[in-house]
């Protein structure tokens, strides 16, 4: 298929080892087994793939993902950017669908809206996550042609790039960039599992509510805040992971 959607997982978080796989509350699902049933309605328009690194740790995230009937494609563990480019390769994509594997409530709808506002604009590069963007953190989409990965392959140097795999799709690159706003209206609000916090507000949440496989976006957020489970995980800052490789840029510098 022309359209991939390649999901980044590993299990050596430093914040929260093996969070994707975690049981979620007292239910049946782990976020990446929630990932499959939420993408499992479009799984017959892209061509879908978990990829992850060739760490021996990280044999659980394959079995996980073929257990669920779904590929998984392993590659180098530091070197992202490479992970992605050397399975888009393979897959032969002409435009890849980048998401994580520590967002559980992904949205097929949501992916559709971004990716056709890239291909109506013939775009390299175009997310609905970005500084002032009003998009819930854990519903994060971010599109990409085959031919900007390669060139980012080819050229990224920085450590961040390297690790965060779209750093280096900046306009002053020369790449053709729109981002696109959904126009929510909810303050920073974190539906991602990336700490300890995440794990409680996400676990209560998935237990609250019946037929989350299903819920939209929108739907989602709400009960979120209907329930006030939003207190739980509201301290935490945004894109605080991003330091360390930020760090190491420095040595580039």
């Amino acid at each position: 298929m022309d359209n991939s959607i390649l999901i980044q997982a590993r299990l050596s978080s430093s914040r929260l080892p093996g969070k994707i796989l975690f049981k979620l509350g007292n239910t049946k699902y782990s976020a990446l087994s929630l990932i499959c049933e939420r993408l499992r309605s479009i799984q017959d328009e892209f061509d879908i793939a978990f990829i992850t690194s060739v760490k021996e740790c990280d044999n659980a995230i394959s079995y996980a993902a073929n257990s669920e009937k779904f590929k998984c494609y392993r590659g180098s563990h530091k070197d992202v950017l490479k992970r992605y480019f050397d399975c888009a390769t393979f897959l032969k994509s002409k435009t890849i669908i980048r998401l994580t594997s520590d967002c559980p409530f992904i949205d097929p709808n949501e992916i559709k809206r971004v990716l056709k506002i890239h291909q109506d604009n013939q775009n390299d590069y175009t997310t609905n996550t970005f500084e002032g963007s009003t998009i819930v953190d854990g519903f994060d989409v971010e599109v990409f042609s085959f031919e900007a990965l390669k060139r980012a392959f080819n050229e990224a140097v920085l450590p961040s790039h390297r690790e965060h795999v779209t750093f280096y799709f900046k306009k002053e690159n020369n790449f053709k960039i729109q981002y696109v706003d959904p126009e929510l209206n909810f303050p920073y609000t974190r539906l991602t599992l990336d700490t300890p916090e995440d794990f409680e507000a996400i676990s209560k949440l998935i237990e609250t509510i019946d037929g989350i496989e299903k819920l939209s976006m929108i739907k989602i957020i709400e009960l979120f805040y209907k329930f006030n489970l939003n207190m739980i995980n509201s301290s935490i800052k945004k894109n605080h992971g991003w330091i360390n490789s930020l760090n190491e840029d420095k040595k580039y510098e």
